[in-house]
């Protein structure tokens, strides 16, 4: 059931924000998220991100509900860069399961 799931939510692109840098110094750049899962996503981006390892990304589910994880950068090819969550608040991973019911209940 949960390859269903997560087939059918690979398929919806959803933006993200990523925020990093001191207060004074901070960057966001936006892009779309592809494959959301509680361990983490794809986001295709215009600008390339290179100078940090962790920001914080920003993202509104279809749900309404949003979540804020801390997010690892990966490696990047031509489907964007791979981020990998470290932190998920507790509240947060509640909201993305809620999500990915939202989908078992539309494939069932």
């Amino acid at each position: 059931m949960a390859e269903a799931m997560h087939s059918v939510m690979d398929a919806e692109l959803i933006e993200g924000t990523l925020t990093f840098g001191a207060r004074e110094a901070e960057r966001r750049v936006t892009g779309m998220l592809k494959g959301l899962k509680p361990e983490g996503c794809v986001l295709t981006s215009a600008e390339a991100i290179t100078d940090v390892k962790y920001a914080w990304l920003e993202v509104v589910l279809p749900t309404g509900e949003t979540i804020r994880p801390l997010a690892e950068f990966g490696g990047r090819d031509d489907d964007g860069m791979a981020l990998s969550f470290r932190y998920l608040f507790p509240k947060d991973r509640v909201r993305l399961n809620a999500f990915g019911a939202h989908y078992r209940k539309q494939s069932a």
